[in-house]
């Protein structure tokens, strides 16, 4: 289960342990889409054979394009490179909340 904590990331629930996956602290020029944009890239990344963690932080970096831009545009013609520095380094700050 995954619960989005707007700006701040998602909270991922599983095996009976939470976790925070952050995302980037940006301000936000149009969130319009940002939750969308996660839940997309979160179903495509689970479709892959993603656990629900790596999935989680694929999504955020995915919404985090979204929230800076105005609209989605900005997944149109998405920079790998970019993206893939954002989900490694989101990779590297998840936390274990509870259990």
């Amino acid at each position: 289960m995954t619960v989005t904590d707007a700006d701040r990331g998602c909270y991922v629930v599983a095996s009976e342990v939470a976790r925070l996956v952050l995302t980037f602290p940006r301000p936000a020029a149009d969130p319009t889409g940002a939750g969308r944009a996660f839940a997309g890239a979160l179903a495509a990344c689970l479709a892959e054979g993603d656990d629900l963690v790596t999935a989680a932080g694929y999504a955020c970096a995915v919404a985090s394009l979204v929230w800076e831009g105005f609209g989605p545009a900005a997944l149109l013609h998405p920079n790998q490179q970019v993206l893939k520095t954002q989900v490694a380094a989101l990779q590297r700050s998840v936390v274990e909340v509870g259990s």
